[in-house]
């Protein structure tokens, strides 16, 4: 039977490298990396039943007040990142709160702004890449004068599409690792900033900020899958805010 040990070996060998071949090919690709993780608290702030686009006395110590308070929860180490939309409407800025959902709300109602009905805050958890307002805080505290320069980028939101529950569940958990891949690549090229999901319910199912303008970043959506697939689609905002906001994720 052993008459030709050598051949029979090498052809053992081959069968193996082909079964290892197979199996590579039907294992599923390991998900991308994004780096550390953490949850945040997302505010998302809009316009209260006391809004008004007139400028007065009173708008104005609001304005005062809610600068001022903005300044207290960024020392105290709560508010990491903070910045106004860029652009009229409903949605007038962000927060991003290194803390608690309590501690966030609490926080957030010292706001004379907010007391007085002129803003209201929606919040909600949100995973997404560690290290946010580092870059500045390192600037800040070495006294670098760039720590303070502010840019416009486009904020945007992940939205449930109105066809999605349309679409069977595998389909759309077959396409979540080539999002997440998609949403890999933009930040390697130095495009995508931030991502991740919101851990609440809602139409809006995740967020992203983005080096460019709403143009740019609604054209780089346009090839993610599940905005592809009719699963999600995306709505932006220019967003001003520090220049400093995280640094770039190394590939």
């Amino acid at each position: 039977m052993l008459r030709h040990p050598a051949r029979l070996a090498r052809a053992a060998a081959r069968l193996a490298a082909v079964a290892a071949a197979l199996s590579a090919a039907a294992a599923p690709a390991a998900p991308p990396d994004f780096g550390p993780m953490e949850t945040y608290q997302l505010a998302i702030i809009r316009r209260g039943p006391a809004w008004t686009s007139e400028r007065n006395a009173t708008v104005d110590s609001l304005q005062a007040g809610h600068m001022a308070n903005i300044r207290r929860m960024a020392e105290a180490g709560k508010l990491v990142a903070a910045g106004p939309f860029a652009a009229p409407g409903d949605l007038r800025g962000l927060y991003f709160f290194r803390t608690d959902s309590a501690d966030a709300a609490r926080l957030a109602a010292e706001d004379p702004a907010v007391r007085a009905g002129r803003l209201i805050l929606e919040l909600h958890p949100l995973l997404t890449r560690a290290g946010i307002g580092e870059p500045y805080r390192e600037l800040k505290a070495r006294g670098d004068r760039r720590a303070d320069s502010m840019t416009v980028r486009t904020f945007g939101f992940l939205r449930a599409a109105p066809g999605r529950d349309t679409i069977p569940a595998a389909h759309i958990a077959a396409l979540q690792e080539p999002h997440l891949w998609h949403l890999r690549r933009g930040m390697s090229a130095g495009r995508l900033l931030l991502a991740g999901p919101l851990l609440s319910n809602g139409p809006r199912r995740g967020i992203f900020v983005f080096e460019g303008d709403t143009t740019a970043a609604r054209a780089f959506f346009a090839d993610d899958p599940l905005v592809r697939r009719g699963a999600l689609e995306v709505e932006v905002l220019p967003w001003f805010a520090s220049a400093h906001l995280i640094a770039p994720l190394p590939d």
